[in-house]
């Protein structure tokens, strides 16, 4: 609002001052504009509620699925990558955690909200533990994970599938 009042105040000639009813009037027109563009904000997506509580049986988060696209893209990934850079496996990291849930938009699941993890780190043969925690309902939100590895980095993709209405 007040953007649109300094815009206002610049497109009159300086020097001359702008009156309290044309500011007013300016408020006006925002607050109708406002409420106008409610309705409009998400048109290209405009769907009416369902109330589905569960999902589709055809539409469930299928953990099997989900776990075959995870460990397809990460061996298409990581089967190249000679030696460990800490760096460059920071970007590889959110590399693949993008390309991870694009690929599980891909499946389709509707009223899903996905949620990928990726940790990359080298493997010296320690010993790691990858924990998460969050709240959901066991009935219709579930999880994949799938571990690569090879003689110099392991990879540990999480994809997280959250119904919602």
């Amino acid at each position: 609002m007040a953007e649109k009042i300094m815009r206002l105040k610049k497109m009159v000639r300086p020097g001359l001052k702008v009156s309290k009813e044309l500011v007013k009037e300016v408020k006006e027109k925002h607050v109708e504009m406002k409420s106008d563009n409610t309705d409009m904000m998400h048109d290209h997506m405009r769907l009416e509620n369902t109330y589905k509580m569960i999902p589709d049986e055809d539409k469930r988060f299928m953990t099997k699925n989900v776990e075959s696209k995870i460990r397809e893209i990460l061996k298409e990934r990581l089967d190249n990558i000679e030696i460990y850079d800490a760096k460059a496996c920071s970007a590889l990291a959110k590399e693949l955690s993008v390309t991870i849930r694009n690929k599980i938009k891909e499946l389709k699941l509707c009223r899903h909200k996905i949620v990928v993890q990726v940790v990359v780190a080298q493997d010296t043969q320690q010993s790691i533990q990858v924990a998460s925690r969050c709240v959901w309902d066991q009935k219709t939100d579930n999880h994949a994970s799938v571990t690569y590895r090879n003689n110099h980095m392991f990879a540990t993709a999480t994809c997280f599938g959250i119904y919602f209405e």
